[in-house]
């Protein structure tokens, strides 16, 4: 939940970009303090471009970007003494930014000036307040004792952002910072109350925030937003078996939301959000198999919809006791079999997808090998090695060379699709389980080379013996 949490802040504190008129942007500024040579590095948010500036003698860099719009700016500093640190740059076409850079009490502290020089303090007093400091976290929300106290606090700490914000010039700059200071309300909001009720507060029992939540409209298109995170604290409220948090928000969002726009966008958002969660490094694989069918039931999106049916299909393929796939193949004389045909006869399948030209599958086949003649061949653990080769003549050759004591089969070129979308195969060497009645046990299992590996062929073979 935490994860998924920190997830949908990212995307409701999305920097927004203005301007639309191409020309230079012309950086300049200084490093003082530092004993010996800063590296000062510019990465353009926009593009990607990161660039190591020269600096000079005396600490001073500059740098012109051709820019088609204006937007945001990380710059990096470090020295001998002190960790990289990063500080926000607003660039804009036809303008120029200085930045100076001091070592303070054993940290960087920026001051800035020039054309917009006041929005990129601005921008960097709100990446540090509401982005990586503890202003808004978990640890500030546990001390406030009600709603209440939450608006109070937010609203003061917002002030010092709009004090910031005010001294610029630029009006389409703060017109655009002062909506979304506006639309991150909720966000707080919930991101209390949700941390509040994982620590035990009724937040039912609040009357200032209830009464706050039936002001939300959830059939308005145009807070969709807002009724996002409503619904993610209510789900949170009133759990769902068998659900994740991401799956029991939709639930509750067919029930009580009639707006089939909103109940599209709701669904849309909930796969962006499992797309975000992936990207960040999360298993989604559990949240998916709840959540899909959930967004099946809530959209009306065609389009959407197909894309997760094929999705599901792939996760149903893979989940334990699934039957295994009737997938075409053949052995080395060339006679046909099935993947369902092979597997399974009263013995455990370990299955290695490979090709002659994947290093890292090639780089497996010694342990493969060892784990073969270690059991033998009268083991209640059978392999079994599939080549992905185009060509066949390549996969033989290497046969011959290798000489395997154990099953060797190859999927043909036009079959591979079909065995890459009914697993969800995206990269090889691949290691599937299947029980001695050839149903899944694991889609991914663990490499001939890694340890676990025989620990788990170990455990299944006692199972039986016993």
């Amino acid at each position: 939940m935490k994860q998924i949490l920190f997830i949908s802040m990212l995307l409701w504190l999305a920097l927004p970009i203005w301007g639309q008129t191409a020309g230079e942007s012309h950086l300049s500024g200084v490093v003082k303090g530092i004993n010996g040579q800063p590296t000062v590095v510019c990465n353009l948010i926009s593009n990607s471009q990161a660039d190591t500036l020269e600096v000079a003698a005396d600490g001073s860099f500059a740098k012109s970007y051709v820019l088609d719009k204006a937007g945001e700016a990380y710059l990096y500093v470090s020295g001998a003494e002190v960790e990289q640190t990063s500080f926000c740059l607003y660039l804009k076409p036809g303008t120029s930014i200085r930045v100076e850079v001091e070592l303070q009490d054993g940290a960087l502290h920026p001051s800035y000036s020039g054309d917009t020089g006041a929005e990129s303090a601005y921008r960097n007093l709100h990446r540090n307040m509401c982005t990586i400091g503890s202003t808004f976290s978990q640890e500030a929300w546990l001390t406030l004792p009600h709603f209440a106290a939450c608006k109070q606090y937010v609203a003061e700490k917002q002030q010092l952002l709009r004090e910031a914000l005010h001294r610029e010039q630029d009006s389409a700059f703060v017109q655009a910072e002062e909506k979304q200071l506006q639309e991150s309300l909720p966000t707080y909001y919930f991101s209390y109350a949700t941390t509040k009720q994982q620590a035990g507060t009724r937040m039912e029992d609040d009357a200032d925030f209830i009464a706050y939540t039936q002001t939300i409209n959830v059939n308005d298109t145009a807070q969709v937003t807002l009724t996002s995170a409503y619904l993610d604290w209510y789900a949170l409220v009133h759990p769902v078996q068998g659900l994740s948090d991401v799956a029991a928000k939709l639930r509750h969002a067919n029930t009580l939301v009639t707006n089939q726009e909103v109940k599209n966008k709701l669904a849309d958002s909930a796969m962006v959000l499992l797309a975000f969660a992936g990207m960040f490094g999360a298993d989604t694989s559990e949240m998916a198999l709840s959540l899909y069918p959930e967004v099946l039931r809530l959209s009306t999106d065609e389009s959407l919809c197909t894309r997760v049916r094929d999705e599901l299909k792939k996760l149903e393929n893979q989940q334990p006791g699934a039957e295994a796939a009737n997938l075409q193949m053949e052995d080395e004389q060339g006679r046909a079999y099935s993947l369902k045909e092979v597997v399974g006869k009263g013995r455990y399948t370990y299955i290695d997808f490979w090709a002659t030209w994947c290093a890292p599958c090639r780089k497996e086949i010694p342990a493969l090998e060892r784990l073969v003649q270690e059991y033998g061949a009268d083991a209640p653990v059978r392999f079994v090695s599939i080549s992905l080769d185009e060509k066949r003549e390549a996969w033989l050759r290497q046969l011959t060379t290798d000489k395997p004591a154990w099953e060797q089969y190859n999927i043909p070129k036009a079959n591979q699709d079909a065995c890459a979308e009914y697993y969800g195969i995206s990269g090889i060497p691949r290691f599937m389980l299947f029980d001695k009645e050839g149903r899944m046990m694991q889609a991914s299992a663990s490499r001939p080379s890694d340890p676990e590996t025989k620990k788990l062929l170990d455990k299944l073979i006692k199972g039986i013996e016993q």
